[in-house]
């Protein structure tokens, strides 16, 4: 739905970077106390993310990390 709010680019930017960074620390502590459950389990998904060279992706890979507590993170590298 469109409301008409015209935002640029940037500030959108700037928005979602900023919301990484508030999140950041709660991310960390989530992530830390899944990796102290007893039982873990986790998925790795690979994907194409980017570039490698000119026309190229490089192989990537997405981790779930799912905890003994029904907690999840995700990372990626």
């Amino acid at each position: 739905l469109d409301s008409g709010v015209q935002v640029s680019r940037a500030t959108l930017i700037n928005w979602v970077k900023r919301g990484i960074e508030l999140l950041t620390p709660i991310y960390q502590a989530m992530l830390k106390h899944i990796l102290l459950s007893s039982i873990l389990a986790i998925d790795e998904v690979p994907m194409k993310a980017g570039l490698k060279s000119k026309g190229k992706m490089k192989q990537t890979y997405f981790w779930p990390i799912y905890g003994e507590e029904d907690e999840i993170a995700f990372t990626w590298s």
